[in-house]
């Protein structure tokens, strides 16, 4: 059974000066997709930890609003978007080689690290990124639940849960964010630059 994705379970975080042309590729690949706005360093409503930048303290509030909305609406699982990436031409038929599993956690669209065999879903685990991927339900609960003591960082709280094991990815991933205009730290232009490395020119030009 493949995954049902819509604009009741498809979001996209997204800040109001890139909304527009996130929109515009979004509709042009025909995606439906819902936007939940990004929360702004001024607009925090928790306290993270102290090694963090106000960029990623507001990009950490975003994903947490978006996993208790998602909760509050009954939702099974939800695809989380950020409002940078470029979609590989066969996303979805890449997606729909994963076939649907109630166990599952986590999806990974795009990760840090080339994964084996290619053209694979293979369990992975200690994966950074969270420019796209589709998280279950009970993978909500379990980073809200520990969310509550560690203020992690968005790509962090992915991280931690993948270590239950139900957490997967495939290469090439299904999507790469273009990162332009990034705010969130170095570590962000590092690991893109490695999958940009990663990927190649050829298999970048997938990309759009």
């Amino acid at each position: 059974m493949r995954l049902v994705l819509n604009e009741k379970n498809t979001f996209c975080i997204s800040l109001d000066s890139r909304w527009p042309a996130m929109q515009e590729r979004l509709k042009r690949l025909g995606i439906p997709c819902t936007r939940f706005h990004a929360h702004l360093p001024s607009g925090l409503q928790e306290n993270f930890a102290d090694h963090m930048t106000p960029a990623q303290c507001a990009c950490a509030q975003s994903h947490i609003c978006l996993y208790r909305e998602a909760l509050q609406s009954g939702l099974d699982y939800v695809m989380v978007l950020e409002d940078d990436v470029l979609f590989h031409r066969d996303w979805r038929t890449m997606l729909d080689e994963r076939e649907y599993d109630r166990g599952f956690d986590l999806l990974l669209l795009n990760a840090s690290e080339k994964v084996e065999p290619e053209d694979t879903w293979v369990a992975t685990n200690h994966q950074w990124l969270t420019g796209g991927y589709i998280i279950s339900c009970k993978g909500i609960l379990w980073i809200l639940a520990r969310f509550y003591y560690q203020k992690w960082e968005a790509d962090c709280m992915t991280w931690h849960l993948q270590d239950l094991g139900h957490s997967y990815t495939r290469f090439p991933w299904l999507i790469v964010q273009e990162g332009k205009d990034s705010t969130v730290g170095s570590d962000f232009e590092a690991n893109r630059s490695k999958v940009l490395e990663l990927l190649g020119k050829e298999r970048l030009a997938l990309y759009s």
